[in-house]
């Protein structure tokens, strides 16, 4: 067997030691951007872990304190003494390159990790303790998701300036980064925003799926990559309301295609060219929130995932262990809000309502989320359909169903308003005032 030393560097480890033990604007700046698993060597391993935590008790990082803290940890001895200590320190003879020690130790530690992640990944090939070849990609893309990047520590200004340039680009092109495409939405939201988990809940039938799917048109028209997860709908079904929504071709006539005329084929024609260009990617055969959550990491990778849909939340399923259902779609929100900050990406998701507002005969609220509370706890947005004629004998023989558009919650935005939507079910196209 060909045994390889794993990849380390002794001479950075100590001459980082060394530095922390001599000046103090040094000790500051490794413990920003190392940890104790960064050193390979146990024994420095020690010894930073004591500069740790004399740093965390805000006391004075020399030879003599690391030493007085090793001895009360019982290491003093096995790191090498104080004679070990003092040579640590002597040895450096400047302090000027710990930036490149820094990233010396680092990448080190980076590359050990993926070598890690590789075996144990090997080992899960060969074991094959898994249900599906897709839960088995899942965990490997799991176990290389492995952090590479140092994060950046802003100070106020940095923060206050980033925010500025964004309102100014925002007054100068008078342009919302990802609109909905609905005017009055966009009015009172901004649009849909990164790292936001927003909640579009209805009852059935109301239409949460179609207004989603236009949303995500107008995304992907802007020319932004929109990843779907259809969990009730098939990816052909999807592309059927998509071609009537953009084409505003009758679903009736995608159905009995005998009932359409020349300007129809024409239109037909013309639509599935444009939706051929858009940079849309459709899944209909992934349902645990771990392998949405892999594939999203897959188009992110390609820089190819800006908006996350998901139709529809309680039918998502999870490879955790859960005891009710309140638990699973409890886990799952809380995934997907990690999401959608991981991937700097908006994440819409629908979600069913109770029937309590159907029997009170009533516009749903908050308390209506179906199955948790957490529903409500980790979205940003929740939104909500209302159409007061759903569920009555004649609602199903409308062509035009009159909706409320309500914001519910709205985390950094005005709250409990509402406007009147059109939902055209023939062509499965939403429209409000001045439709964009």
């Amino acid at each position: 067997m060909n045994l390889r030393m794993p990849p380390q560097s002794l001479e950075a480890e100590q001459s980082l030691l060394g530095a922390a033990m001599i000046d103090k604007k040094a000790a500051i700046e490794i413990i920003q951007h190392i940890s104790i698993d960064d050193f390979y060597n146990l024994e420095n391993q020690s010894i930073f872990d004591a500069v740790s935590r004399l740093s965390n008790e805000n006391k004075a990082i020399d030879i003599i304190t690391v030493s007085d803290k090793l001895q009360s940890l019982n290491r003093l001895d096995e790191v090498g003494g104080l004679e070990h200590l003092s040579n640590l320190a002597t040895n450096v003879i400047t302090t000027a390159n710990i930036k490149s020690c820094i990233g010396i130790v680092k990448g080190k530690s980076i590359r050990r990790q993926f070598i890690h992640a590789g075996m144990n990944i090997i080992d899960g090939a060969y074991d094959g303790n898994y249900e599906t070849i897709a839960d088995f990609k899942a965990d490997s893309l799991k176990q290389l998701d492995i952090r590479t990047e140092e994060k950046t520590n802003l100070t106020i200004s940095d923060i206050t300036n980033n925010v500025m340039v964004n309102i100014e680009e925002r007054f100068n092109t008078n342009k919302i980064k990802l609109p909905y495409g609905i005017s009055w939405i966009d009015k009172h939201t901004g649009g849909a925003h990164d790292t936001n988990l927003t909640i579009i809940a209805a009852r059935p039938s109301v239409g949460k799926s179609s207004i989603v799917m236009q949303f995500g048109l107008n995304f992907a028209k802007k020319g932004k990559h929109v990843g779907i997860f259809s969990l009730e709908m098939s990816s052909d079904q999807l592309i059927e309301r998509a071609i009537a929504n953009t084409g505003l071709i009758h679903m009736d006539k995608l159905k009995t295609p005998s009932l359409m005329d020349n300007d129809d084929h024409i239109k037909l024609g013309q639509t599935i060219n444009t939706i051929n260009n858009l940079r849309l990617n459709i899944f209909d055969d992934i349902f645990k929130i771990e392998l949405i959550r892999a594939r999203c990491m897959e188009l992110k990778l390609k820089n190819e995932l800006d908006v996350i849909i998901i139709d529809y939340l309680q039918l998502c399923e999870t490879t955790q262990k859960t005891h009710s259902v309140n638990e699973r779609i409890s886990y799952i929100t809380r995934q997907l809000k990690m999401l959608a900050k991981e991937m700097k990406a908006p994440v819409l998701l629908l979600s069913q309502l109770n029937r309590a507002n159907e029997k009170d005969d009533r516009p749903p609220k908050l308390m209506d989320l179906r199955d948790s509370g957490a529903i409500e706890q980790d979205a940003d947005d929740v939104f909500f359909l209302h159409d007061p004629e759903n569920g009555k004998p004649t609602a199903e023989e409308r062509t035009v169903c009159d909706t409320e558009f309500i914001i519910a919650k709205q985390r950094n935005g005005t709250r409990d308003i509402k406007t009147d939507l059109k939902f055209y079910k023939g062509t499965q196209r939403w429209e409000g005032n001045n439709y964009v």
